[in-house]
């Protein structure tokens, strides 16, 4: 299925509300595909749903050694959270590049991971303060690659063989985003009444 990548169906529906794009808000790690928001997208949604934090309390402290460890406290309603943040120069330093602010990061992943616990995502999407890594755009709208692909299929067999294979992906899809399965599935329909038609042409 090439790029596609299934977004879970809340964080879909959390992105909508804020009206955010998929690919303005998320991007995915290269090695595993693995889901990634960006920091000013969770801002966004704890802004939203009101979450509120408490002050941190600091574990490790040392600005000399640039190094910051605190645990942060979230709350969604009758809900709590909370969450270590870690910043040293072992996880916040990229090559020759020193990360100059270890205590805005530390900050940064505690409150993201609060508010993915909070909607309880977290584990099934990780936010980019928590990965060591530069951002990979999100792939083109998924089902770019996916008519291209229907509208290599001329037979009403490879159709349904399509079908069959990719089963669970639709399903998955028409959870998670029903205006993208739709036009998969209007897209299917009508190759498949024009493999029929082609087919009865040549029966």
């Amino acid at each position: 299925m090439g790029d596609y990548m299934v977004v879970p169906a809340k964080l879909v529906k959390l992105l909508k509300e804020l009206n955010l794009d998929e690919r303005e808000a998320l991007w995915k790690l290269p090695q595993n595909g693995q889901l990634i928001i960006k920091h000013f997208a969770l801002e966004r949604v704890a802004a939203h749903l009101n979450i509120e934090f408490d002050l941190p309390t600091i574990i490790e402290s040392s600005a000399k050694d640039r190094i910051c460890i605190l645990i942060v406290e979230g709350k969604l309603g009758d809900k709590r959270a909370w969450s270590v943040g870690e910043a040293a120069p072992y996880n916040i330093d990229k090559g020759k590049h020193q990360q100059p602010y270890p205590y805005a990061m530390s900050e940064k992943r505690a409150k993201d991971r609060c508010i993915l616990k909070l909607i309880d995502l977290h584990g099934e999407v990780y936010s980019e303060d928590e990965v060591n890594e530069d951002p990979v755009p999100m792939p083109k709208p998924a089902e770019d690659n996916i008519i291209k692909e229907l509208n290599k299929l001329t037979s009403e067999t490879q159709l349904m063989t399509w079908f069959k294979n990719n089963q669970e992906m639709l399903n998955k899809m028409q959870q998670s985003d029903n205006e993208r399965y739709k036009k998969i599935d209007l897209k299917f329909g009508d190759q498949l009444v024009e493999a029929r038609k082609i087919g009865g042409q040549h029966g």
